[in-house]
């Protein structure tokens, strides 16, 4: 019975820990404001809070495009709205880039 119950509470234990540390992954958004492709590295703006954040883009950071469908680092050209998430511990590693609609008409 002892047994039990400290299995159950070391089980607890871990689901919160694993439940905490997946808070710690934040997001950002704003508009492309610098991309250095060649070192993987995506400046973006926020005019709204006025804060300018760079984030390291790797090969695994997963990029959609406004329709959801996947695209790459390239596309994402300067004044592009995106919203990133990054990982857990590391506010500057981009593991989720997500292209925007934009609120501007088109022409």
């Amino acid at each position: 019975m002892k047994m039990r119950v400290l299995r159950l509470l070391v089980l607890c234990f871990g689901y919160l820990l694993a439940f905490s540390l997946s808070s710690y992954a934040g997001s950002f958004s704003g508009k492309v404001s610098d991309l250095d492709a060649g070192n993987g590295y995506l400046t973006v703006t926020n005019p709204a809070k006025q804060e300018t954040q760079t984030f390291k883009v790797v090969s695994e950071t997963l990029i959609s495009d406004a329709d959801g469908k996947p695209s790459q680092l390239l596309n994402l050209v300067e004044g592009t709205l995106v919203s990133i998430e990054t990982a857990p511990g590391d506010g500057k590693l981009a593991v989720k880039i997500a292209v925007l609609p934009s609120l501007e008409e088109p022409p």
